[in-house]
């Protein structure tokens, strides 16, 4: 073989062997996953928070860190001091503000911090009256939603984007007469941009069982979709059910069963 010709050949298939480690391992990036669930229950959290502040249990349920005041159609959650551990034990801060407009709900977040982590856009919540189980099911809708981290808050800096059309269904009323451990199944699917720019859609294929008084989901599965990448399975596990507690999720964080043990929750 003329020389010449040999190193092209050769660099072809040096070429060629480079691409393809270079998909290799950008089709084992976990980053979209996790930044979609740290937005998905972050945004999860405002929905429920709402939902327990407007309830008729709601004003009964204040302390420090879960100020629900009323005034005419509107309503002001404040989560009291940076770090502020209320209803639901997570460190929060700041505010969200609800308008009640008939049978929907608009929250806007006011310096809201969620364990350092500021979410901002609006929420709507619309209510669709009981299914035909009996259940009462939610629609929530995230439109150009953002969630920022700070490095004096969460020690990190970037922002991604984010968006949701969920429907949440009331499936259990937990063990107290309380809303705070009630426990919804939740569909639909989201979209984004993960914090490097690439954008990514997520599909909801087995419903997603979380209760309200814990900060991550704890079962179902969704179907992720990052641009140029394959598509990936973010397990949640199987640990929800009316007799079990999903916030052993919460509790021990990096347990979380994905299908990629290598994404971490933060």
């Amino acid at each position: 073989m003329n020389p010449d010709r040999y190193i092209v050949v050769l660099v072809c298939i040096l070429a060629a062997f480079c691409n393809s480690c270079e998909k290799y391992f950008d089709n084992r990036e976990v980053l979209t996953s996790q930044n979609h669930a740290l937005a998905e229950c972050t945004f999860l959290f405002a929905a429920h928070s709402a939902l327990t502040a407007v309830s008729p249990e709601g004003a009964l349920l204040h302390n420090n860190c879960f100020m629900p005041v009323s005034n005419g159609n509107m309503v002001s959650i404040d989560f009291g001091y940076p770090g502020c551990e209320g209803l639901m034990q997570m460190p929060a801060s700041g505010k969200i503000d609800v308008e009640l407009r008939a049978d929907t709900m608009i929250l806007t977040f006011k310096n809201f911090l969620l364990k350092g982590y500021a979410p901002d856009g609006t929420v709507w919540l619309i209510n669709e009256g009981l299914n035909n189980q009996g259940n009462p099911v939610y629609h929530m809708l995230v439109k150009d939603g953002t969630l920022t981290a700070t490095r004096e808050q969460s020690g990190e800096e970037y922002q991604l984007k984010w968006s949701c059309d969920y429907y949440l269904e009331r499936v259990d009323t937990g063990a107290s007469s309380l809303s705070t451990d009630d426990m919804y199944k939740i569909t639909g699917h989201a979209s984004g941009v993960n914090q490097e720019g690439r954008s990514f859609e997520a599909t909801i294929e087995q419903a997603l069982q979380k209760f309200v008084n814990c900060r991550w989901v704890g079962s179902g599965i969704s179907r992720i979709r990052p641009e140029g990448l394959r598509t990936r399975q973010l397990n949640y596990g199987s640990a929800c059910s009316t007799t079990a507690n999903c916030c052993d999720n919460y509790a021990r964080e990096e347990d979380m069963p994905w299908a990629d043990p290598t994404v971490l929750m933060k």
